[in-house]
């Protein structure tokens, strides 16, 4: 059926209705009907293409599930469906019945479904060890629904961190500019670094919405070159550059070339932390864990502080 025969836009959508209206049918295991196939007819007199509709919109069905005795019941169901009001004049839209959802609710909810499931295996697995399949398959959906909604794996990760970093840019750059207004142009070394950390390791420490599967990731993609960098680049450098601002000003004599690999050694402990790989919890014999986000955010800035301070003050000394 081409383009121009669709008499509505299709959205697939991922829920329990089509499955059971299939069983209800008696269709072969292998039939996905969507809603738009069953639920989703326009009432009124059934143009033949509507009955075709009915046949055809069967989300990665093998074509040998369209014949035999389940052909006849698509059928059946289909015109029944679309014969119930037996007017033209009842296809006019219809009030929302309270409680069932919109097209725009069902994709945002199955969107949604797709990131958090991609979102856990890049963070098990790497962007490498992934495919669209296996995504598919811890869905329990057919492949093509998720190529329906992103063209390939590239794309699909681009969404998963790209719905993350928005957020956490802006949690970063809300706390920059608190503490800007706060102190003026006397900042402290500690104060940038928790005005620029304190706030990213919130959603960590309240365990949010899975943004430790996102950790993860972060730090893959910090400390791999390929896949991701440059999205990571794009959004964090500008960022990087005015807390680095922000700590030449708390230590206007400082060389430019400490403040950045000060910085270099703050990024890389913060993308372990993320990774929680669970060494600090075999070392330590359990008395430190790798998710501990609350030990860690009371330690962190102290600790990276006394770095930047450390090599300052080093090279006040070797100066004189």
């Amino acid at each position: 059926m081409s383009s121009r025969e669709r008499p509505i836009d299709r959205q697939p959508i991922v829920d329990d209705v089509s499955a059971r209206r299939g069983r209800q049918l008696g269709l072969p295991t292998c039939s996905r009907i969507t809603s738009v196939t069953l639920r989703d007819l326009p009432s009124g007199r059934p143009p033949v293409k509507f009955i075709h509709l009915a046949l055809n919109e069967i989300v990665g069905t093998p074509k040998s599930c369209l014949t035999g005795s389940a052909r006849p019941r698509i059928v059946e169901a289909a015109s029944r469906r679309v014969r119930r009001s037996g007017t033209r004049e009842s296809m006019a839209p219809q009030p929302k019945p309270e409680g069932r959802r919109t097209r725009a609710e069902q994709r945002a909810t199955t969107v949604k479904l797709i990131l958090d499931t991609s979102e856990e295996l890049f963070a098990q697995l790497g962007y490498y060890g992934v495919t669209i399949k296996d995504v598919a398959d811890k869905m329990g959906i057919h492949p093509a629904l998720i190529h329906y909604y992103f063209e390939g794996k590239r794309a699909l990760f681009d969404a998963v961190f790209e719905r993350r970093m928005e957020y956490a840019v802006t949690v970063r750059t809300a706390g920059l500019d608190a503490y800007e207004a706060k102190v003026g142009d006397r900042p402290t070394v500690e104060g940038a670094l928790r005005a620029y950390y304190d706030g990213a390791f919130d959603v960590y420490v309240n365990e949010e919405d899975n943004w430790r599967h996102f950790g993860r990731i972060f730090a893959q993609v910090a400390n791999a070159p390929g896949y991701g960098v440059e999205m990571l680049d794009a959004y964090l450098d500008p960022m990087v550059l005015r807390l680095i601002g922000l700590l030449q000003k708390a230590l206007p004599d400082a060389a430019p070339e400490d403040l950045f690999w000060s910085f270099q050694f703050t990024s890389g402990a913060y993308s372990l932390i993320l990774s929680r790989t669970g060494r600090i919890d075999r070392l330590s014999g359990g008395l430190c864990k790798s998710d501990d986000f609350v030990a860690v955010r009371e330690r962190f800035v102290t600790f990276m502080a006394g770095g930047f301070n450390a090599l300052y003050k080093r090279r006040k000394q070797k100066s004189k």
